[in-house]
């Protein structure tokens, strides 16, 4: 079990490339100032953990992934936050598409 520990977690780095390379997509369609930075941030400590899944050392990949994360639910809440006030403005009820 112990051999195939490192295979595994290099195996992830392309997977967390191909995220990085989404948001970097998804970046280029977002204007709000705030959400560009947490999305710069997102995908900076995406990188940091990629590097260190290919030297499969995922301890040390955890926290990066861990802020990354919490980047992208923070866009996420400013975004459905905006969505709601547009609604409100255009008086229509939000969706209950959660």
């Amino acid at each position: 079990m112990q051999e195939k520990l490192p295979a595994t977690i290099k195996a992830l780095a392309p997977r967390q490339t191909g995220i990085r390379n989404d948001t970097a997509a998804f970046q280029k369609t977002v204007t709000a100032p705030e959400a560009q930075r947490l999305l710069t941030s997102a995908a900076s400590h995406m990188e940091a953990a990629q590097g260190n899944l290919e030297k499969t050392n995922a301890k040390l990949a955890e926290p990066d992934e861990q802020k990354a994360l919490a980047d992208l639910y923070s866009i996420k809440i400013a975004l459905e936050a905006q969505a709601e006030a547009a609604q409100q403005q255009l008086g229509t009820p939000p969706s209950a598409a959660d």
